[in-house]
């Protein structure tokens, strides 16, 4: 299921998860959790994932039963590395054992600039440059 950000009021919404169908008995959001790892199963199906608790110290596993969406908009490549998938040479510099070679992963990596942190910026005239 694909939900479009022009189906709903954009400026009555503060979040994309407000407009998710909660009530389907085969779905579950899971906000205050970090996903950690991919779990695949032997021949690289995502089964479930490690997730963890914001502010925790200790994963928990969860598993899909038909399948496993993973909706990360940051850090997707850190949890794709983490579980074994990319460049062969990026994953054994730390010691991750290759599961799905992917020399793509993560070569396009941009920073996503709306994601930022907002910041409020006083101007005082006092403390403006002046040529002298």
């Amino acid at each position: 299921m694909y939900i479009s950000s022009a189906s709903y009021d954009v400026f009555r919404r503060r979040s994309e998860a407000t407009s998710l169908p909660l009530a389907r008995e085969n779905f579950e959001l899971l906000p205050g959790y970090r996903v950690n790892q991919i779990m695949l199963s032997r021949d690289n199906r995502a089964e479930g994932a490690t997730i963890q608790r914001r502010g925790g110290n200790t994963d928990s596993i969860i598993r899909g039963a038909k399948e496993v969406i993973l909706a990360a908009a940051l850090h997707t490549l850190v949890i794709m590395q983490r579980s074994g998938i990319g460049p062969r040479k990026v994953l054994e510099g730390p010691g991750i054992d290759v599961r799905v070679e992917l020399p793509g992963v993560g070569m396009n990596l941009q920073d996503h600039p709306a994601a930022g942190s907002a910041y409020g910026w006083a101007f005082t005239p006092e403390a403006s440059y002046t040529k002298s």
